[in-house]
């Protein structure tokens, strides 16, 4: 619903809440606080309907025209209510940019903390790399002496069992530490 009031140069467009947010470049809900605050004109149809606002609008009467009130472009009155004084720019400027530093050094302490945290956790790895590779070790060692325990034992009683036949034999048992030393030697 866009209308203009009459007037020799000077008039007011009627609009709806998203229409006068559009216009103005800011939020619905600015044009909201606008209309609380009544620093924007507009008024709510019936109760608890929707909002009418009022936004001013130049009206031009053409060179040799007949005056009949047509309006000038909206990005006159867009461009009305987005001016910033050049102290202001400064100021979003000043503002903006220490916003980026302020990121940057959160951003640089939160790198450092997890390049520190990452090379912790490297160190941790690393040792125990190296105590599961002197576990390895030592159970290779430890299979290694199993083995050998195994054989010598195997050899022992077969030693025992020889020994035990002689004797039953009536052999004389003499010769059990040659067979015992031939028998850890491989001979057999």
């Amino acid at each position: 619903m866009v209308g203009i009031d009459d007037g020799p140069r000077l008039g007011t467009a009627a609009c709806s809440v998203p229409e006068a947010a559009r216009r103005l470049g800011i939020s619905e809900r600015a044009v909201r606080k606008r209309i609380d605050t009544g620093s924007l004109r507009a008024e709510r149809e019936g109760d608890g309907g929707p909002w009418t606002v009022y936004l001013p609008v130049e009206r031009a009467v053409p060179p040799g025209g007949t005056g009949d009130g047509a309006a000038t472009p909206p990005e006159t009155l867009e461009a009305r209510y987005r001016a910033r004084s050049p102290a202001s720019e400064q100021a979003v400027a000043r503002t903006g940019a220490e916003y980026i530093a302020g990121m940057q050094t959160m951003f640089t302490e939160r790198g450092a903390l997890y390049e520190a945290q990452l090379a912790a956790k490297d160190a941790a790895l690393a040792a125990k790399d190296e105590t599961i590779a002197a576990l390895r070790a030592r159970i290779a060692a430890a299979e290694r002496e199993a083995a050998t325990a195994q054989r010598n034992n195997q050899a022992l009683t077969e030693l025992e069992f020889r020994r035990r036949m002689d004797q039953a034999a009536g052999r004389d048992p003499v010769g059990f530490w040659a067979r015992l030393r031939r028998a850890l030697a491989g001979d057999n």
